[in-house]
């Protein structure tokens, strides 16, 4: 057994997964390290959070269990759990990503009855696992296996600054210079990012409210013909009618072929709402393309690649920026007016 210890962060719904949380605390007791988890502290508040950051900033590996529950709501409308992953994302912290298979075969009182929760959890599922391996489990004991071996082979690949014995002073001399080019490594990153070019947008940029041609096509089904049909659409609309209808959906990061749908999609819908007989929208590549770029020059939205799971091909994703947020509040949000 290695000298060093490990502190590893346990993130997850409570309720419904007591017993795995203990398992897989053991599971990591036995592999000599040390688990923490907020058990003393189920109950969420925002309060509570700003000391998990804390915690979560002093560990080495962060392990996120997810089965059929999406969790406690905060003031922004996320999970207290997705915001655990988000804060530990955002410091670099190695996170380990845990799925339970066949989730549909859960018992009630483990999955969401609120649909919002379930479209919420689904969208959390699909941004951690974005350019992660993750692994699957079904039983406690198919848990802690995979807890183990991701643990194991996270060790082997993403070197973290860990713990050791006071009296071992040579390791402890080594532990300083990790830290120091840890620090370093995150200037370095800092450095980056700060010197990326800021788009500069033209003085006569037109706003949200520029008329625009939507074209793409749908399928759709014709009395007697078994065979879907694929047809054209055109429909008057604005780029502010666009960015309202799509932007909930980009408040997690969305794929841009999947943007690409969205929007024929939800234009479509909005102006012929008495029917709803139209399926695989596809809005017309041109105008796309337009449309991402005008919102990008307005700054509402950032378009970057990920690496993501399947062989590391990069995709594009689309995600709100904080412009942006604000701007979907003032379109959405119910009033009093």
């Amino acid at each position: 057994m290695s000298e060093k210890k490990y502190q590893v962060f346990i993130s997850s719904t409570y309720e419904d997964l007591k017993e795995e949380r203990k398992a897989v605390e053991q599971t990591i007791i036995r592999a000599g390290d040390f688990p923490v988890g907020m058990e003393a502290f189920p109950a969420a508040d925002e309060e509570q959070f700003e000391f998990i950051k804390t915690i979560i900033s002093q560990c080495d590996y962060y392990v996120l269990i997810v089965a059929g529950r999406y969790g406690s709501l905060a003031s922004d409308g996320k999970s207290y759990t997705e915001k655990e992953f988000d804060y530990a994302a955002e410091i670099g912290v190695p996170i380990l990503v845990m799925l339970r298979e066949e989730r549909d075969e859960l018992a009630a009182k483990k999955t969401e009855d609120d649909p919002e929760k379930r479209v919420k959890l689904e969208k959390f599922i699909a941004a951690a696992s974005n350019g992660r391996l993750r692994s699957s489990w079904k039983t406690t004991d198919g848990l802690k296996l995979a807890v183990r071996e991701a643990l194991d082979h996270a060790k082997a690949t993403k070197h973290r600054p860990g713990w050791i014995r006071g009296n071992q002073s040579s390791s402890y001399d080594t532990l300083e210079k990790l830290v120091a080019i840890q620090e370093e490594n995150q200037l370095l990153k800092q450095a980056l990012a700060d010197a990326k070019p800021q788009i500069t947008a033209p003085e006569n940029l037109a706003g949200l409210d520029t008329a625009i041609p939507l074209t793409g096509t749908y399928k759709h089904s014709s009395p007697g013909s078994p065979r879907r049909q694929s047809t054209s659409f055109e429909i008057r609309t604005n780029l502010g009618e666009v960015f309202e209808l799509t932007a909930p959906h980009l408040m997690l990061s969305t794929r841009d072929s999947t943007v690409q749908c969205l929007i024929g999609e939800c234009v479509w819908k909005r102006h012929n709402p008495k029917n709803t007989n139209g399926s695989s929208f596809l809005t017309t590549d041109e105008i796309f393309q337009t449309i991402k770029i005008q919102l990008m020059t307005l700054g509402l939205v950032d378009v970057g690649t990920n690496q993501i799971g399947d062989g590391g091909a990069p995709h594009l994703y689309w995600t709100l920026t904080e412009k942006g947020k604000q701007e979907m509040v003032r379109r959405r949000a119910i009033t009093s007016e």
